[in-house]
């Protein structure tokens, strides 16, 4: 990267097509920071919808197209259908997880999104309808999820606090958890 984003904030996802790049994170006002020449230089495009009051700080990001979905405080997700111009409110506090990851899945309509309850336990979301209704995940209570990777509409693989990795192949419906565990992998966050 060639020059410097033009932020502190922590910073948990990026995009990368060909020359441009995209990165999100716990970042106020909220933004998302685009470049267009391969890092050179940075430009910030706001991420809230309109009318929309609180922090949503999108630090879950995924783009397909021209379409873009963020993911952030408490639940709160929204969607631009036009690289970030404009924004749509998709979820509006489901849940009081600030959402940490998220996956679009192309022509399906599958969304899975990811994130640590506040005061509780881990939360995993997911819809087959473009986020228009959302159900949750049956997970077993874990701590602090951080990332999630779909190989296709079906399986995928999360990672999390203390060496936590679960694998779903049914759409982030159900997740295996029998791949945590690894001893190595216990000591890091």
């Amino acid at each position: 990267i060639g020059s410097s984003v033009g932020t502190t904030s922590t910073l948990y996802n990026i995009n990368v097509s060909g020359n441009n790049l995209i990165v999100s994170g716990s970042m106020s006002p909220d933004v998302i920071i685009v470049s267009t020449d391969n890092g050179t230089s940075w430009t910030s495009l706001p991420a809230a919808a309109s009318g929309q009051l609180s922090n949503i700080f999108p630090e879950g990001f995924d783009k397909i197209g021209n379409t873009m979905i963020i993911a952030g405080n408490y639940g709160q997700m929204n969607k631009s259908t036009d690289n970030g111009v404009t924004w749509t409110t998709v979820n509006y506090s489901k849940t009081l997880a600030n959402m940490v990851d998220i996956y679009a899945q192309s022509g399906t309509g599958i969304v899975i999104a990811i994130g640590s309850d506040i005061g509780a336990y881990d939360q995993i979301m997911y819809s087959t309808n473009g986020g228009l209704n959302w159900a949750v995940s049956s997970y077993p209570p874990q701590q602090v999820l951080s990332h999630l990777e779909m190989i296709n509409a079906n399986t995928g693989y999360l990672s999390g606090r203390f060496g936590i990795l679960a694998r779903t192949t049914d759409g982030g419906v159900n997740w295996d958890t029998t791949i945590s565990g690894n001893p190595a992998l216990t000591a890091y966050f």
